[in-house]
């Protein structure tokens, strides 16, 4: 994990990979081993190695939500929905659950789902700041550049020089014709 959390995921994914040949059943080897492979883009490899250790013990949000990311990296928004309903399903106040339920609705095209799922993440943790600035995006894509615009001015609150936040500030005035 040490290796894995330096950045020097090839190495990790070595060990990771001993651990299970010594102890196939160890959990945390396949949850770390395919969020590895996944952050090196192996999706399909990393996917397969998350679900084992959902299916190992289905009770362990972070498995889930790692699982919700990988998907959603690997564009299968809809599967990282269900897999977002699941950790809700066990823990309703889930930020990180709804953020990313967020993320692949807004990918899906379902702003206004988007927003609510956002909602419910900033119903839970008031000072995410990616969900404010994903919250925006899809309310300007709504166009309600208006409210797009509250909710950046909080999130650069939180994290003033946001690049995302102040690029998606910039697109909004924009569309309100506020070019100064």
């Amino acid at each position: 994990m040490e290796r894995h959390q330096r950045g020097d995921i090839g190495s990790a994914e070595a060990h990771y990979r001993a651990i299970l040949s010594a102890v196939p059943q160890s959990i945390d080897a396949l949850h770390f081993l395919g969020l590895a492979l996944a952050q090196r883009g192996a999706f399909d490899e990393g996917i397969g190695h998350l679900r084992q250790a959902v299916a190992m013990n289905p009770a362990v949000a972070d498995i889930k939500l790692n699982l919700a990311q990988a998907l959603m990296d690997s564009r299968d928004a809809v599967s990282a929905i269900s897999v977002c309903d699941s950790v809700i399903a066990l823990e309703a106040g889930n930020a990180k659950a709804w953020f990313i339920r967020g993320n692949a609705l807004q990918l899906g095209g379902a702003h206004d789902q988007a927003v609510h799922s956002y909602d419910m993440a900033l119903r839970s943790a008031q000072d995410f700041a990616a969900a404010l600035n994903n919250k925006a995006h899809s309310l300007r894509l709504l166009r309600r550049s208006k409210e797009a615009l509250e909710s950046l001015a909080r999130a650069l609150v939180l994290r003033p020089g946001y690049a995302m936040a102040l690029n998606n500030r910039a697109t909004a005035l924009v569309a309100l014709k506020r070019f100064r």
